[in-house]
């Protein structure tokens, strides 16, 4: 850099530009945007994704560049809490968690029932069995009660 002279009001000579300007187009950000969202562990930081960029070959771009993009602002956000441990749920509609209740209780009802009805048919071929052993038929079985006599209670 140049000595300024005493009330030189010059400011330095910059370097010249070495290349063209570029811009984001939308496939570069939807390439970027799968990066960051494909990042595999914490820390996640403007300059480690530059760098990935780069050696991606996806192109050499600032840490300015890239936010001026909400696209990959919000991967990047969205990217990081879910690298810190999930995101957090969201409240849930009231009659979703009761429906979902209800069909949980209705399956462990349908579970129980299942045994119940499992239990009642061992009982019936034990009794079955039992009958054929004493020389009772299954037609006697199945024959109906006797009316009660009510009348003499």
């Amino acid at each position: 850099m140049a000595v300024k002279e005493k009330g030189s009001r010059r400011s330095p000579a910059r370097a010249p530009r070495t290349g063209s300007r570029r811009h984001l187009d939308e496939a570069t950000v939807a390439r970027i945007r799968e990066v960051i969202l494909t990042w595999a562990a914490l820390p996640l930081r403007w300059e480690d994704i530059s760098a990935a960029l780069k050696q991606l070959g996806v192109g050499s771009w600032t840490r300015q560049a890239l936010a001026a993009k909400p696209e990959i602002v919000d991967a990047v956000k969205t990217r990081k809490v879910a690298l810190a441990g999930g995101a957090k749920r969201r409240s849930r509609d009231p009659e979703v968690v009761i429906l979902r209740r209800q069909v949980e209780d209705l399956q462990e009802r349908m579970k129980e029932l299942a045994e119940r009805n499992a239990w009642y048919e061992e009982r019936h071929l034990i009794m079955l069995r039992n009958a054929a052993v004493k020389g009772v038929s299954e037609a006697e079985l199945m024959k109906a009660l006797p009316p009660i006599d009510r009348s003499r209670f």
